[in-house]
């Protein structure tokens, strides 16, 4: 067998500080019910990779975000496919406040992404 595969993923680190944002505002909410990492993540690629490929490298993409407006996050948090529309959304007003707060010094977002190479 000859050839490339390359393929990217996460660990289980990335963005957690968002899940802790929602969290401390309310228990509740749950951004996904699937922790999709578990399946093929950062932490587990290789193995499941070494399967398949002779040679399988990790490289892992150093980055993070830094934000002091509540918009944006505001916008990916009611993006996500848990259950936080139906949960905020009595409370979007509140929910909107407490973000501000949290970014109006800057609020940082770890980003813990990578990509596999394999031959």
């Amino acid at each position: 067998k000859k050839g490339r595969f390359v393929c990217s993923t996460y660990g289980r680190k990335h963005m957690q500080e968002i899940t802790q944002l929602v969290k401390e505002f309310n228990a509740e909410i749950v951004l996904s019910a699937d922790h999709l990492y578990e399946n093929f993540g950062l932490e587990n690629g290789k193995e499941i990779l070494n399967k398949e490929f002779k040679q399988v490298s990790c490289f892992r993409y150093e980055d993070a975000i830094e934000i002091n407006t509540a918009d944006p996050l505001i916008s990916y948090i009611l993006s996500c496919h848990g259950n936080q529309n139906h949960i905020l959304l009595d409370h979007y007003k509140e929910f909107r406040e407490f973000v501000g707060k949290k970014v109006e010094n800057g609020f940082h977002i770890t980003k813990d992404a990578g990509m596999f190479l394999c031959q």
